[in-house]
């Protein structure tokens, strides 16, 4: 179930994120989407101990009505963006048309990524908390 949310919502949100946010920000843009998995984590943890102290029913009320009226709002305010309004080209002019986009060959953009530090790093380093994860799940 999680890794069938992940695989649809991931790639949605990181083009919502994109449309909406000037590359200068989107770092911080999508910083604040990754943070909400521990924000959520957190919440789960008070609601175990709700639950505990009241009945389970009514924790899924005390989190789900909020959660209802958080979706209508946003559903009403929040509006879809113009696709590719941030986009930039190498000159830095934006708007970029699909028509100046070459196509690359997957080894030339597998070998581009490997020479990439951050990249690499970054890479390893969730690779690296996501088996702690699982270790700690499965333990």
């Amino acid at each position: 179930m999680i890794l069938h949310r992940q695989a649809s919502n991931n790639p949605a949100a990181y083009s919502l994120l994109a449309d909406y946010f000037h590359p200068s920000n989107r770092a911080g843009a999508l910083s604040l989407y990754h943070l909400g998995v521990y924000i959520g984590l957190g919440l789960s943890y008070m609601s175990s101990a709700l639950a505990s102290a009241i009945h389970w029913r009514y924790t899924l009320l005390v989190w789900g009505c909020p959660g209802l009226l958080l979706s209508a709002v946003v559903a009403l305010a929040v509006k879809e963006p113009t696709r590719g309004k941030h986009e930039l080209d190498a000159s830095g002019d934006s708007a970029v048309s699909e028509a100046k986009h070459k196509r690359v060959s997957t080894k030339a953009f597998l070998a581009h990524i490997a020479c990439c530090p951050p990249f690499v790093l970054l890479t390893l380093a969730s690779a690296v908390r996501n088996m702690g994860g699982f270790a700690l799940i499965a333990w």
